[in-house]
């Protein structure tokens, strides 16, 4: 399957469009998920902080949660800045791929840049996580992580409670060393699993 017109994936993360294509792609079994704990996990600013002591188990959780934090920070504020380079290093490699790659991404991405306002928000809040499971395979490896998280916008002179909201899906299969997202505000479940086939152990819940 061919992706179409998904520049605009990408772009619409900072202007509020939504447009989406899908590809195929193999998948793992079973999941094992991250039910939280009592240890306080609190976002400041731009990191998170934690209080408690923290199991094994948990401490690497709690890891995963500040790289895809960090990460999505990273992926917004390169694309302010016009940083091509830095952005498409967080955005899906299969949606880099399915526009030519990145060179040829790189140019429609400042085409777009170039022909809107992205000073048109007076402030941006990524995160923070808001869900995340870990997916094993069959034999109990760990596969991946993958996470939603909430992105929230402010129009310059729109009022504190007037935001538009958007959501990201993100991916690490390499133990948060690189994280990928996708758009994936109202898109159907379908189109991510295209994309990310073991989101929908994040989804719909699903456990071993």
């Amino acid at each position: 399957m061919q992706f179409q017109r998904l520049t605009f994936v990408a772009a619409a993360l900072f202007f509020g469009g939504c447009f989406f294509g899908g590809c195929t792609s193999d998948s793992t079994k079973g999941s094992n998920s991250d039910s939280g704990s009592a240890t306080a996990v609190t976002l400041s600013k731009d990191s998170l902080t934690v209080e408690g002591d923290l199991t094994a188990s948990e401490l690497d959780s709690f890891r995963i949660r500040r790289a895809f934090q960090t990460s999505a920070k990273n992926f917004n504020d390169a694309f302010r800045r016009g940083n091509f380079d830095e952005f498409l290093n967080y955005l899906h490699p299969s949606i880099v791929a399915a526009n030519g790659g990145r060179t040829a991404f790189k140019g429609r991405l400042q085409e777009l840049y170039n022909a809107n306002d992205t000073a048109m928000y007076r402030q941006t809040l990524i995160g923070p996580v808001s869900q995340m499971i870990g997916v094993r395979d069959p034999k109990g490896n760990l596969t991946g992580w993958y996470c939603t998280m909430p992105v929230r916008r402010w129009l310059k002179g729109a009022p504190d409670q007037e935001f538009q909201l958007q959501w990201l899906g993100g991916q690490t299969v390499n133990g948060g060393k690189n994280c990928y997202f996708i758009d994936i505000t109202q898109i159907e479940k379908e189109k991510i699993y295209q994309i990310m086939p073991d989101f929908r152990f994040l989804l719909e819940n699903q456990t071993p």
